[in-house]
């Protein structure tokens, strides 16, 4: 879970460095607010990112889990920190871009570990207005819900039921239903099922500011739960509900201090490239 958390903050700040075009009118209220947030977030230099993975069972095992993230990104060249702690044990893991390469550094057992990130940044390139007004109108169900306060400052509350398969490889699927259940998830959950999920995001009316994001699984890892869950005499597998959710806090628009990779973490990289 702690790699595909890592590689969600990355992908963070890869829509920052891309940001977009011109805007184009929607039908959809949603999309206009969703497009203008895509744009001011793109002009960002740096953000600050603070968020939680919740994890609860209910039923016979009756468990729950929090676990806390935080993130600083820097864009052009891309850059960033993160800290995690998880069932009390804490990481550290900083990326940035050399060369054109993505390079992901992570402190494990007090030793640094590195790794290239598979992402041409090279290929990379700025969505067209269009392809994005049209992306978000295909999106079933995108709506507004209301208004919400977000750390003092009012926000438009936005949802919308989707597919994670569309964003999310197998591999890390499995690796995420395997760290939730504790129990490896290979052949569990087949490639060609889709991933339910519903998102919330959170935006500024006055700067188009992306204050918050939630993904909530919590349909999916029920649908998971009972599978790998035996049926009990006098109780159906349906009587436990999973609940996971992600949380994303965004903050320090353009205010974040800078920080330097610490050179052992580095070391790990040039002597990989060697």
């Amino acid at each position: 879970m702690k790699r595909t958390l890592a590689i969600l903050i990355v992908l963070v700040a890869l829509c920052m460095a891309l940001g977009s075009g011109a805007a184009l009118a929607s039908d959809n209220p949603a999309v206009s607010i969703l497009q203008r947030s895509v744009e001011t977030m793109g002009q960002l230099s740096s953000v600050a990112v603070e968020g939680t993975l919740t994890i609860g069972i209910e039923g016979l095992l009756n468990t729950a889990v929090y676990d806390a993230f935080s993130a600083k990104l820097f864009v052009d060249p891309l850059k960033g920190h993160m800290l995690f702690q998880a069932m009390g044990v804490k990481f550290e893991a900083y990326f940035e871009e050399l060369d054109g390469t993505l390079y992901l550094y992570e402190q494990s057992a007090s030793r640094w570990h590195a790794q290239t990130l598979d992402v041409d940044l090279s290929a990379a390139t700025e969505p067209e207005p269009a392809e994005l007004v049209a992306f978000l109108d295909s999106i079933e169900g995108l709506g507004i819900e209301g208004t919400e306060q977000i750390a003092g400052k009012e926000a438009w509350k936005m949802s919308a039921a989707v597919n994670l398969r569309e964003f999310v490889g197998q591999e890390e699927i499995e690796e995420a239903v395997g760290q939730v259940m504790g129990v490896p998830a290979m052949g569990i959950f087949p490639p060609y099922e889709p991933v339910p999920a519903r998102i919330y995001a959170f935006v500024e009316g006055d700067t188009g500011h992306l204050l918050r994001m939630e993904i909530d699984l919590s349909q999916f890892a029920s649908d998971m739960l009972t599978r790998l869950t035996p049926t009990q005499p006098g109780m159906t597998s349906a009587a436990l509900v999973a609940e996971v959710k992600i949380a994303l806090d965004f903050m320090d628009f353009d205010a974040v201090p800078d920080f330097e990779i610490p050179p052992e973490a580095k070391m790990q990289s040039e002597a990989r490239v060697q």
